[in-house]
């Protein structure tokens, strides 16, 4: 956990001087879930997907990827483990990628949402145990220096559904 704390705080520092290095490339969307969920250790043993869910390919840099959505996961894990399974999914949606991480825990209101993506701001700021609230703002941030964005929306029936959305490889072609 000290390590996790460690490298959020870097990589916030990173962002907010402009000093981070993005090495874009094509890579499988599944290699970048796994690896996430490998860097959760034991955390991350009950998080359903299907890799047949994610047989789309990315144009991302693999370490930023797969940092993002372990911070996302993570968070799914911590607020949302105790009221139902958390899920990934991936789907091509046009020209991007969707990774899809639903929790069935409370959520977060609309009207909180920017609130909760700034670095160090966590919803209630309540228990800081856990975190100090820079894994939605680190995500948030990779995503959008490798091109791509981060949505929270609610999940059908209740929880948060973050979407990580990144640009999908082009097709490839024989020449």
């Amino acid at each position: 956990r000290l390590n996790r704390l460690v490298g959020n705080l870097l990589d916030a520092s990173r962002l907010q001087i402009g000093a981070l290095a993005v090495r874009r490339r094509r890579c499988a969307a599944s290699e970048c879930i796994d690896a996430a969920l490998r860097s959760l250790g034991p955390d991350a043993d009950d998080v359903l997907w299907d890799n047949d869910d994610a047989l789309v390919d990315v144009m991302a840099d693999p370490a930023l990827a797969e940092r993002s959505l372990a911070n996302v996961v993570s968070n799914a894990l911590r607020h949302g483990m105790a009221h139902g399974v958390v899920r990934i999914g991936a789907e091509q949606v046009g020209d991007d990628v969707h990774v899809r991480v639903v929790d069935r825990g409370p959520g977060i209101p609309p009207a909180l949402r920017d609130e909760v993506m700034a670095p160090f701001q966590r919803l209630g700021d309540t228990n800081t145990a856990d975190g100090v609230g820079l894994g939605l703002a680190i995500a948030q941030g990779f995503l959008e220096a490798m091109g791509g964005r981060l949505e929270l929306d609610d999940t059908p029936g209740g929880g948060l559904t973050v979407t990580l959305v990144l640009p999908a490889a082009p097709p490839e072609f024989d020449a």
